[in-house]
């Protein structure tokens, strides 16, 4: 794994100081729907995700107005792909009106890593 740049890491943790609402009320219900621990903010590389799930591998980006979170999405899932991370790309509106679409999509894909890793699945 590379070394970290510390202003990447810096500015990682201003972006959790000062995170919008959507991603940080996204993150909470990701937080007590499943029974793993997910990450806000999280430099992986070069790159500051989201959210980041470690134990099941498993990146989610959100996108809203700040951004055009279909932008580079290809690119970065090729690049996590190649490190073995699952990559979900979401938008604010998509989360907003179909939650429990996205959240099916989620535990699906920590149900996948489980069951790559060969180890028991936790319901969600």
């Amino acid at each position: 794994m590379m070394p970290v740049d510390p202003i990447t890491l810096d500015l990682a943790k201003r972006l959790r100081a000062c995170t919008i609402l959507p991603e940080y009320h996204f993150w909470k219900l990701l937080s007590q729907q499943f029974q793993a621990k997910f990450l806000r903010q999280q430099v992986i590389g070069q790159h500051i995700v989201d959210i980041y799930c470690p134990e099941y591998d498993l990146i989610i980006e959100l996108g809203g107005d700040v951004h055009d979170y279909k932008y580079d999405h290809a690119n970065r899932s090729s690049i996590f792909q190649k490190q073995g991370l699952t990559y979900l790309c979401f938008g604010h509106n998509e989360i907003k009106k179909e939650q429990a679409s996205v959240l099916h999509q989620i535990s699906n894909n920590l149900t996948a890593s489980k069951l790559q890793k060969g180890s028991e699945y936790f319901a969600p």
